[in-house]
């Protein structure tokens, strides 16, 4: 078991008890309560778990929620809230701190007037888009991005 007690009550004192959509499922001494590897994640009571490595692939990728619908043979809005429980899955595995060798860089982000219907500083553009002027300026937000190294691998 991954984890480090039960998800209910933080007890360390659990006992394997049987099998749960084929997990092996865990009861807690204390609060008497069971559980499994998924109970309180974002991947709970995700249905078709089979399907869930394409659906991964495809976020991966960056394919759309319709090509990916396709190739998981699923709904589009059954993808759609798969890709949000799995980036929120994600969300919650980032270091606290870094530490050691870093990288950082900065990148620019174009200002978003996403829902704004009236009152704009600036004439409304299509997707993405480019800005009105170059270099550095307002309508670009600077945003700094550092991240361990990635590792790199030799061949002997």
């Amino acid at each position: 078991m991954d984890r480090q007690g039960c998800p209910h009550c933080d007890s360390r004192e659990v006992v394997r008890w049987g099998q749960s959509d084929a997990l092996p499922r865990y009861r807690c001494k204390a609060c008497r309560r069971t559980f499994h590897a998924l109970t309180k994640t974002p991947l709970a009571h995700l249905r078709m778990k089979e399907k869930w490595a394409t659906q991964a692939r495809a976020l991966i990728d960056g394919l759309t929620t319709a090509t990916a619908a396709k190739g998981c043979d699923v709904d589009y809005k059954t993808v759609f809230r798969w890709r949000h429980r799995f980036l929120k899955s994600l969300a919650g595995d980032k270091p606290a701190a870094l530490s050691g060798i870093v990288e950082s860089d900065e990148t620019f982000i174009l200002e978003s007037f996403k829902d704004r219907r009236s009152d704009l500083p600036r004439k409304a553009r299509k997707r993405g888009g480019k800005s009105d002027k170059h270099g550095l300026s307002a309508e670009q937000i600077p945003v700094i991005v550092t991240a361990p190294p990635p590792m790199r691998y030799c061949r002997h």
